[in-house]
Protein backbone atom coordinates (compact mmCIF):
# COMPACT_ATOMS: atom_id res chain seq x y z
CA UNK A 1 0.00 0.00 0.00
CA UNK A 2 1.48 3.30 -0.96
CA UNK A 3 1.57 6.11 1.53
CA UNK A 4 0.92 9.61 -0.29
CA UNK A 5 3.15 12.85 0.26
CA UNK A 6 1.01 15.97 -0.50
CA UNK A 7 3.41 19.23 -1.97
CA UNK A 8 2.41 22.57 -2.41
CA UNK A 9 4.49 25.27 -4.64
CA UNK A 10 6.23 28.25 -2.87
CA UNK A 11 5.24 31.95 -3.37
CA UNK A 12 7.80 32.24 -6.09
CA UNK A 13 6.73 29.43 -8.24
CA UNK A 14 3.21 30.93 -8.32
CA UNK A 15 4.03 34.56 -8.80
CA UNK A 16 5.97 33.17 -11.74
CA UNK A 17 3.68 30.76 -12.73
CA UNK A 18 0.64 33.46 -12.71
CA UNK A 19 2.94 35.79 -14.85
CA UNK A 20 3.35 33.48 -17.67
CA UNK A 21 -0.28 32.06 -17.52
CA UNK A 22 -1.05 36.40 -17.59
CA UNK A 23 1.58 36.48 -20.30
CA UNK A 24 -0.07 34.03 -22.85
CA UNK A 25 -3.86 35.15 -22.27
CA UNK A 26 -2.33 38.71 -23.12
CA UNK A 27 -0.70 37.50 -26.17
CA UNK A 28 -3.96 35.31 -27.25
CA UNK A 29 -5.92 38.39 -26.60
CA UNK A 30 -3.46 40.38 -29.19
CA UNK A 31 -3.51 37.47 -31.93
CA UNK A 32 -7.28 37.82 -32.03
CA UNK A 33 -6.86 40.98 -32.29
CA UNK A 34 -5.19 40.79 -35.04
CA UNK A 35 -6.32 38.19 -36.79
CA UNK A 36 -9.77 39.98 -37.03
CA UNK A 37 -8.16 43.25 -38.10
CA UNK A 38 -6.58 41.39 -40.85
CA UNK A 39 -2.85 42.30 -39.34
CA UNK A 40 -2.36 38.76 -38.64
CA UNK A 41 -1.58 37.71 -42.31
CA UNK A 42 1.17 40.28 -43.31
CA UNK A 43 3.00 39.66 -39.55
CA UNK A 44 2.59 36.21 -37.65
CA UNK A 45 5.32 37.29 -35.09
CA UNK A 46 2.48 37.61 -32.13
CA UNK A 47 0.97 34.20 -33.06
CA UNK A 48 4.53 32.29 -32.97
CA UNK A 49 5.24 33.84 -30.01
CA UNK A 50 2.39 32.85 -27.64
CA UNK A 51 2.26 29.15 -29.62
CA UNK A 52 5.77 28.83 -28.42
CA UNK A 53 4.60 29.85 -24.77
CA UNK A 54 1.50 27.55 -24.88
CA UNK A 55 4.40 24.56 -25.93
CA UNK A 56 6.73 25.41 -23.44
CA UNK A 57 3.89 25.43 -20.55
CA UNK A 58 2.22 22.19 -21.50
CA UNK A 59 5.90 20.83 -21.71
CA UNK A 60 6.81 22.21 -17.98
CA UNK A 61 3.68 21.01 -16.70
CA UNK A 62 3.73 17.62 -18.48
CA UNK A 63 6.81 16.72 -16.01
CA UNK A 64 5.69 18.89 -12.26
CA UNK A 65 5.39 17.07 -9.68
CA UNK A 66 1.94 16.35 -8.45
CA UNK A 67 2.96 14.19 -5.11
CA UNK A 68 4.86 12.38 -3.95
CA UNK A 69 4.76 8.47 -1.89
CA UNK A 70 6.38 5.72 -0.72
CA UNK A 71 5.41 1.54 -0.59
CA UNK A 72 7.22 -0.86 1.14
CA UNK A 73 10.06 -0.83 -1.53
CA UNK A 74 9.62 1.90 -3.61
CA UNK A 75 9.19 5.92 -3.83
CA UNK A 76 6.88 7.24 -6.43
CA UNK A 77 7.01 10.49 -8.52
CA UNK A 78 4.24 11.13 -10.15
CA UNK A 79 3.62 13.82 -12.82
CA UNK A 80 1.07 13.86 -15.48
CA UNK A 81 2.86 12.30 -18.29
CA UNK A 82 4.79 9.67 -15.52
CA UNK A 83 4.48 8.04 -12.65
CA UNK A 84 8.99 7.14 -11.78
CA UNK A 85 9.75 4.74 -9.54
CA UNK A 86 13.24 4.59 -7.33
CA UNK A 87 13.60 1.17 -5.19
CA UNK A 88 14.72 1.71 -2.11
CA UNK A 89 17.27 -1.01 -1.92
CA UNK A 90 19.00 1.48 -4.73
CA UNK A 91 19.24 4.57 -2.19
CA UNK A 92 22.80 5.22 -0.99
CA UNK A 93 21.81 8.32 0.88
CA UNK A 94 18.78 10.67 1.57
CA UNK A 95 19.97 14.34 2.19
CA UNK A 96 17.77 17.21 3.58
CA UNK A 97 19.17 20.48 1.70
CA UNK A 98 19.67 23.66 3.39
CA UNK A 99 17.19 26.60 1.93
CA UNK A 100 19.95 28.13 0.72
CA UNK A 101 21.74 25.70 -1.47
CA UNK A 102 19.25 26.22 -4.11
CA UNK A 103 20.93 29.62 -4.74
CA UNK A 104 24.11 27.41 -5.28
CA UNK A 105 22.76 25.86 -8.21
CA UNK A 106 24.02 25.50 -12.09
CA UNK A 107 20.74 25.18 -14.14
CA UNK A 108 21.55 22.64 -17.03
CA UNK A 109 18.09 22.40 -18.51
CA UNK A 110 15.72 23.50 -16.03
CA UNK A 111 12.22 25.20 -14.55
CA UNK A 112 13.50 27.66 -12.20
CA UNK A 113 9.69 27.91 -11.01
CA UNK A 114 7.09 27.41 -13.52
CA UNK A 115 5.11 24.94 -12.14
CA UNK A 116 7.74 24.33 -9.73
CA UNK A 117 11.73 23.88 -10.07
CA UNK A 118 12.00 20.85 -12.74
CA UNK A 119 14.64 19.84 -14.52
CA UNK A 120 18.76 19.12 -14.42
CA UNK A 121 20.39 21.41 -12.38
CA UNK A 122 24.45 20.84 -11.24
CA UNK A 123 25.15 20.86 -7.40
CA UNK A 124 28.50 21.23 -5.59
CA UNK A 125 29.71 17.97 -4.16
CA UNK A 126 26.71 16.07 -6.12
CA UNK A 127 27.06 16.83 -9.37
CA UNK A 128 24.05 16.61 -11.77
CA UNK A 129 20.63 16.11 -10.13
CA UNK A 130 17.31 15.87 -11.86
CA UNK A 131 14.91 18.05 -9.47
CA UNK A 132 10.82 17.32 -9.14
CA UNK A 133 10.85 20.05 -6.63
CA UNK A 134 7.65 22.36 -6.37
CA UNK A 135 9.52 24.81 -3.97
CA UNK A 136 12.86 26.02 -2.52
CA UNK A 137 12.72 24.60 1.07
CA UNK A 138 11.58 21.15 2.04
CA UNK A 139 14.05 19.80 -0.84
CA UNK A 140 15.41 16.40 -0.08
CA UNK A 141 18.43 14.43 -2.38
CA UNK A 142 17.83 11.41 -2.96
CA UNK A 143 21.28 9.66 -4.01
CA UNK A 144 21.15 6.36 -6.06
CA UNK A 145 23.47 4.23 -8.20
CA UNK A 146 22.62 5.42 -11.38
CA UNK A 147 20.40 9.13 -10.28
CA UNK A 148 20.15 11.78 -8.49
CA UNK A 149 16.77 13.30 -7.43
CA UNK A 150 15.80 16.68 -5.81
CA UNK A 151 11.81 16.28 -3.89
CA UNK A 152 9.77 18.83 -2.14
CA UNK A 153 6.72 17.26 0.07
CA UNK A 154 4.89 19.14 2.67
CA UNK A 155 5.87 16.51 5.52
CA UNK A 156 9.86 15.91 5.63
CA UNK A 157 9.25 13.06 7.67
CA UNK A 158 9.13 11.54 4.35
CA UNK A 159 13.06 11.05 4.81
CA UNK A 160 12.45 8.66 7.82
CA UNK A 161 10.05 6.71 5.47
CA UNK A 162 12.48 6.51 2.77
CA UNK A 163 15.12 5.75 4.97
CA UNK A 164 13.39 2.12 5.94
Amino acid sequence: MEKKYSLSFDQLSKLLSSIVFLAVIVGLVFVVLDYFSGNLAKDNTKGLVVTALIFLIIIVYAFSPKYYSTSKNSIFITTPSKKIEILKKDINDVVLLDNHSSFKRLKLFSSGGLFGYIGYYIIPNYGRVFSYASRLDNQILILTDNNKYIISPDDLSMIDEIKN
